[in-house]
């Protein structure tokens, strides 16, 4: 186990004066160093024999926080599903997906008060988890910069320092030579350019010359996985959320390579470049008509461990493991071939041709053993992990022992699938427990909650009749009210569109008698006219009579002359 011994330019030169590099160790992370990268102080919680030993009650549980075993279960399926979406419960989640024990919710809540680290909580812990292709990139690290490089200095000490300080990503070959420490070394300037409060904390060599950081929403809730990666299996999906996913993916390229852009001096400068951008991530970077990195940049060099959500206090953190110096026990040498190994290799291989023909020489090398053989599953945890339970049932009978592990120890209950795929597996180990009674076996230590006897199975069918009425006569009263409201509602459309039709008829009629009243004005003055017309020419008529009789007068008076 390796142990922690301090900053690789705060240690003295003669550590590393004319040491002797020795070859690769593996990078696997003591428990000492997973406290110090995390600062947790309670990553030790006592909390494993109490999940063993928990007996259930109705499932309102929350095995990976321990509620319904340290403390009581939910009060509701609702609460439960809240739970499910805490920050606490995210965090102890990926504290079990990498062995780690869960912590209890005051400790959480005093750990996020104190922590900057757990800034990132609502996001992902590792960053090669939860895309496309990081598996592939896990690989890669373990096979090339993944590793440690281990030293002896001239005191007899042994340390390591990451072999990705040390040596480019494509170099494949294990052998680092001694002048690349020294290089390193030489390098203490820029790191060096700072004073206090750089990315090591107090007193850390080390100067903040920039840095960002950018959230958008690229993830598929529940989901997971870009949408980019949905869309490359050819289910083109037309959500409003898949629009926003895909146009946040492009603005976040582009926020990313702009700030790159932005650091190109810095880049320019510098002697080593450290990413981590795991499956399509790496489009950002790499991508592009004008890239702001090229893979075939030698200083370029993968982060060689695990990194989570990008903030800037995980930031500090990959610096500062960067450049941590190890105390290491040197590589142990590789154990010689067994003599039947070299045997095999001595004697020449016929070929079957002609006389004098040299032997085959392409199987000269002495071959490894085979890996021992995996044990074989035990037929009732293969039935429990499958979730049959007729031949769970048919084991127990036959006198399986159910708190017999497995070779991960693991028993035949704890690998029943969960839900309710498996709830009939589960049951059939219940079943057993009240048929063979306590003494049969160690229930506790097999996990099988209490028994299941008829009569619980009876009430617990009883409880579902009782639901399934209920559940009928409110959707029976629900529809009741539907067709309820559907008839108040024809009846008020109704009488919605009878007054409608009244106020058009009424209106139509006014209209009506307004056209009328224009039409029937210009005959009256038509008649108003001709009236007036006809008297015009009676009093014309009577004016000319009288000057005719007037002439006549004067005409028989001249006469009478």
């Amino acid at each position: 186990m390796s142990g922690l011994l301090g900053l690789l330019y705060t240690l003295p030169d003669s550590l590393f004066a004319g040491a002797v590099p020795l070859g690769d160790v593996p990078a696997a992370t003591s428990a000492s160093e997973e406290r110090s990268a995390d600062s947790d102080p309670a990553s030790s919680t006592p909390l494993e024999d109490e999940l063993s030993r928990a007996r259930l009650d109705g499932g309102m549980t929350c095995l990976t926080c321990g509620i319904g075993v340290r403390v009581p279960g939910f009060a509701s399926a609702s609460e439960q599903r809240d739970h499910f979406h805490t920050d606490w419960h995210r965090h102890n989640a990926r504290r079990k997906a990498v062995g780690r024990l869960p912590l209890a919710e005051d400790e959480f809540e005093r750990l996020a008060a104190n922590d900057g680290e757990l800034s990132s909580i609502s996001g992902s812990e590792s960053g090669s988890d939860n895309e496309p292709g990081a598996a592939a990139a896990a690989q890669r690290r373990r096979g090339s910069g993944g590793v440690r490089v281990c030293f002896t200095a001239r005191d007899g000490r042994h340390f390591a320092v990451w072999r990705a300080l040390l040596a480019p990503d494509a170099a494949a070959a294990p052998g680092v030579p001694a002048a690349a420490l020294a290089d390193l070394r030489a390098t203490a300037g820029p790191w060096a350019a700072g004073g206090s409060g750089g990315p090591g904390g107090a007193g850390a060599p080390l100067e903040v010359l920039a840095h960002k950081t950018f959230h958008r929403y690229v993830v598929r809730a529940k989901q997971g996985g870009r949408q980019a990666g949905k869309d490359a299996t050819g289910k083109f999906a037309k959500s409003a959320g898949s629009q926003l996913r895909r146009y946040n993916e492009v603005m976040l390229e582009r926020d990313i390579q702009a700030t790159l852009r932005s650091w190109q001096a810095h880049l320019a400068a510098a002697s080593l470049i450290f990413v981590q951008a795991p499956g399509m991530n790496a489009a950002a970077i790499f991508g592009g008509n004008a890239p702001p990195l090229s893979r075939a940049d030698l200083r370029l060099r993968t982060v060689p461990f695990p990194t989570r959500r990008p903030t800037f206090a995980e930031a500090k953190r990959v610096v500062r493991t960067l450049l941590t110096v190890y105390t290491a026990a040197p590589p142990a040498p590789a154990p010689p071939p067994p003599p039947h190994a070299e045997a095999r290799a001595k004697q020449p291989r016929a070929t079957g041709g002609k006389a004098g023909a040299e032997p085959d020489q392409s199987h000269a090398a002495a071959q490894p053993e085979p890996p021992p053989p995996e044990p074989e599953e035990p037929p009732l945890h293969r039935a429990a992990r499958t979730g049959d339970a007729t031949k769970v049932a048919q084991l127990l009978e036959a006198g399986a022992d159910p708190a017999l592990p497995d070779s991960r120890g693991r028993t035949a209950y704890a690998l029943a699938p969960a839900g309710a795929e498996g709830r009939e597996a589960r049951d059939a180990f219940r079943r057993r427990r009240a048929a063979a009674g306590e003494a049969a076996t160690d229930w506790a230590a097999a996990g099988v909650p209490e028994a299941l006897t008829p009569e619980m199975e009876a009430a617990q069918a009883a409880r579902q009749a009782e639901k399934k009425t209920r559940l009928k006569e409110r959707e029976k009263e629900r529809r009741a009210r539907a067709v309820e409201r559907k008839a108040a509602a024809d009846a008020e459309a109704a009488e919605r569109a009878t007054a409608e039709v009244a106020a058009a008829a009424a209106a139509a009629a006014e209209q009506a008698g307004r056209q009328r009243v224009r039409a029937a004005a210009p005959a009256a003055a038509a008649a108003r006219a001709a009236e007036e017309a006809r008297l015009n020419r009676e009093q014309l008529a009577a004016a000319a009579e009288a000057r005719m009789a007037r002439l006549q007068r004067v005409a028989q008076q001249q006469q009478l002359w």
